[in-house]
C-alpha cells in the first residue's frame, strides 16, 4: 500500500467515524476555562495499563523510511515493536525503556541510543503508543502558567524546564478531545520541536487510533488496525 492510499484510507476511515458518531464531534469548541482542558488533554488514558495489536508505522527520518506493518506491546515506560514486511516476515525488533533504543536488525549488529528516533523525542514514545498525549510531569505543572487564547488553545508555559505545550481540541461526544500538541523545548543547542496530531478517536474509551509526529529531524505517521487494551484492575495477558 502506498503512502498516497494509506493517507486516503485514514481520512476516509475518520470521515465514516464522523458519520457514525453524529453532529456533536462536528460542534464549535467553546470550553474555555484552563483546568478543564488540562485534564481533558493530560488525564486521557490514565486508566489504561497496556495496549498490544497490530498497526500500521509510516516513518520519514535517517533511522527509518518506509511504510511498515508492525506488531506492538506497550506498557507505562516501556515499548516493544516488531516491525514485518508485507509477507511476514521480521525486519526489525524494536525495544524502547525510557529513554533509550534498542534496535535489533536481523543479521546486524544491536544497536542502542538515546534521545530521539524518528524525530520523536523518546520520553513521549511509550505515551504515544498507549494512547496518551505528551504532557508535562505533575511535579512540573506545579509550575506551569496556563492561559487560553482566542481559538480555545490551551498554552502551557514552563519556566524551569524551559518548555512550553500548546493544546488544540474539537468536541467528540460533548467533551473537549485533544487533537493537536505543539512542544518547544530551549537546550543549550538550541530550540526543538514537535507537532503532535492526534485523530479517530474511540467511541469507548476517547483514545485516538492514530497519531503523527513531525519535527526538522523526521516524521512517524502511526494508525492501530487491531488493538486489545488492558485497563487498570485487569489482568494482562501474557
Amino acid at each position: 500500500m502506498s503512502p498516497l492510499t494509506w493517507t486516503f484510507s485514514l481520512r476516509y476511515s475518520f470521515c465514516l467515524l464522523v458519520l457514525v458518531s453524529g453532529c456533536a464531534t462536528l460542534t464549535p469548541m467553546e470550553e474555555t476555562r484552563p483546568e478543564v482542558l488540562l485534564r481533558e488533554a493530560c488525564e486521557l488514558g490514565s486508566e489504561i495499563e497496556a495496549i498490544e495489536g497490530s498497526a500500521w508505522l509510516d516513518a520519514h527520518s535517517k533511522e527509518a523510511s518506509g511504510q511498515f506493518p508492525a506488531q506492538i506491546r506497550v506498557t507505562k515506560g516501556t515499548l516493544d515493536v516488531e516491525v514485518t514486511n508485507l509477507l511476514g516476515g521480521t525486519e526489525a525488533f524494536i525495544k524502547i525503556r525510557g529513554d533509550e533504543i534498542e534496535l535489533n536488525l536481523p543479521g546486524k549488529a544491536r544497536q542502542v541510543k538515546k534521545g530521539t528516533w524518528g524525530g520523536i523525542p523518546l520520553r513521549w514514545a511509550a505515551v504515544l503508543f498507549l494512547g496518551k498525549i505528551p504532557c508535562p510531569s505533575s511535579t512540573a505543572l506545579r509550575d506551569a502558567v496556563p492561559h487560553v487564547d482566542g481559538d480555545h488553545h490551551l498554552h502551557l508555559d514552563l519556566k524551569r524546564s524551559h518548555e512550553t505545550f500548546e493544546y488544540s481540541f474539537r468536541n467528540f461526544a460533548a467533551r473537549p478531545w485533544p487533537e493537536g500538541v505543539h512542544w518547544k523545548k530551549k537546550t543549550p543547542k538550541g530550540e526543538y520541536e514537535v507537532q503532535f496530531e492526534f485523530d479517530q478517536p474511540d467511541s469507548k474509551t476517547r483514545l485516538p487510533q492514530a497519531w503523527t509526529a513531525k519535527s526538522s529531524a523526521g516524521e512517524v505517521r502511526f494508525r492501530w488496525k487491531r488493538r486489545e487494551v488492558t485497563e487498570k484492575g485487569e489482568k494482562q495477558g501474557g
